[in-house]
């Protein structure tokens, strides 16, 4: 079966997401937005933004909220990243502490969602995705926050961790961010990279790469990669296919010779 028959892989979902990143995946809000509902005063929604900047917090976390889904019913919180400086911001990672209540008793646990819009230069530019420009918004929403019972849910809190800018500047109190956004970056660099050699051992042929590529395909033992490393590689492996399926060898053999 040659790769043009596989199903085409929706890779904006994935790049989107970054799901391999967070417990609580991110969504996108471009088609159905969550509904807010009376009776959910009792789960408190904080927000820890950023130090100001000249009065201005850099990138802001707005529009706060937590709403049921109108699919699954569930509460989830909803916000917009605002960025308010004059730099693009590249990646964003958001800590979501979630504080319940069982038998009495009071927890918390915290999960993050991370926005990647530059995990690999070529992921970029063959799907198009852009970061976040001065004044733009991001949206983004979590997850089901409704613990199973007896548990309840009683609050939650928002923070910007860790985000960076174009000219290699960065923000946040950096708990989880910047290790994880580096990893992946460094993950889909070395898949390319061994891609590379074995593109140069196989006399430069794309069509003998094409098995590597494969829907499901294992990433290579050999390279060693770590939890995060995985993602990224993973996403530059289903680039580079979705590259073969829309536009055929030359456009695989353009990100390989480069």
């Amino acid at each position: 079966m040659t790769l043009k028959s596989i199903v085409g892989i929706s890779l904006t979902l994935l790049l989107l997401g970054a799901a391999g990143f967070t417990a609580l995946a991110l969504k996108s809000r471009n088609n159905k937005p969550a509904i807010p509902e009376e009776g959910l005063s009792d789960v408190q929604l904080e927000v820890i933004q950023l130090p100001k900047d000249g009065g201005i917090i850099p990138v802001a976390i707005e529009g706060e909220r937590v709403s049921v889904n109108p699919e699954s019913g569930m509460r989830e919180a909803v916000f917009v990243l605002k960025n308010n400086t004059g730099k693009n911001v590249n990646a964003i990672s958001v800590a979501v502490t979630v504080k319940l209540e069982i038998d009495g008793k009071e927890s918390s646990s915290t999960h993050y969602l991370t926005r990647n819009s530059l995990i690999h230069p070529d992921i970029r530019e063959i799907h198009h995705l852009s970061p976040l420009a001065p004044g733009q918004e991001w949206s983004l929403g979590t997850e089901a926050l409704d613990p199973e019972a007896p548990a309840l849910l009683k609050g939650v809190i928002l923070q910007v961790d860790y985000l960076d800018f174009d000219d290699q500047s960065w923000l946040g109190p950096n708990k989880f961010g910047l290790n994880t956004v580096t990893k992946v970056r460094g993950g889909a660099a070395k898949y390319k990279a061994w891609l590379q050699k074995k593109y140069a051992e196989n006399g430069r042929s794309v069509s003998a790469l094409l098995p590597l590529l494969e829907r499901g395909q294992a990433l290579p033992a050999e390279l060693n990669l770590g939890d995060y490393e995985r993602t990224g590689a993973r996403h530059y492996q289903n680039h580079l296919l979705m590259a073969y399926q829309d536009h055929g060898v030359a456009e695989v053999a353009k990100y390989l010779n480069r």
